[in-house]
C-alpha cells in the first residue's frame, strides 16, 4: 500500500520551483496532481521510481506497512489487555516511522557528503588560482 501521506509530507516541505518539476516528470505536463495518487489508490512502478530518484529515498520507503489486528480477549482484565494492544500498535507505528526517518536521513547524509567533496573540490581550486 502506497504511503501517500508520507509524499505529501515531503512534496510539501520542496520549493514552488521543485514541485513543478516533480510534477512534470510523474505527470509529462498533464494537470495532474497529488491528488491522483488518493484517487487511484494505486500506483505505476514508473511513478515510484521517479519519487524515490527525486527524493533519493528507497522504493521501500513509500510503502505503508499494514495495520495489524490484536484480538483482546473480554474478561476482567480486558482493559489492560486493549491498553497494551493500543501502546503495541503505536510502537509498531512509530518504528515504521523512525525506519522512514533513518532513511530520509541516511540519503541526506549522502548529500551533505556530496556537498563536503565539491566544496573540497571548489576550495583547491581557488587555493590553486591564487597560487
Amino acid at each position: 500500500m502506497l504511503n501517500i501521506e508520507l509524499i505529501e509530507d515531503l512534496y510539501a516541505k520542496l520549493t514552488h520551483e521543485e514541485q513543478q518539476k516533480l510534477l512534470s516528470q510523474l505527470f509529462k505536463g498533464s494537470k495532474q496532481g497529488l491528488n491522483y495518487f488518493r484517487r487511484t489508490k494505486d500506483i505505476s512502478m514508473s511513478k515510484l521510481e521517479i519519487l524515490a530518484d527525486f527524493f533519493h529515498l528507497p522504493l521501500d520507503v513509500f510503502r505503508k506497512t499494514p495495520s495489524y489486528n490484536i484480538v483482546v480477549p473480554q474478561g476482567p482484565n480486558s482493559e489492560l489487555f486493549q491498553a497494551a494492544a493500543n501502546i503495541m500498535t503505536q510502537a509498531r507505528r512509530l518504528n515504521d516511522e523512525l525506519e522512514t526517518l533513518n532513511a530520509i536521513l541516511q540519503n541526506k547524509q549522502k548529500e551533505l557528503n556530496v556537498q563536503n567533496d565539491l566544496l573540497e573540490t571548489l576550495r583547491e581550486r581557488v587555493g590553486n588560482i591564487e597560487k
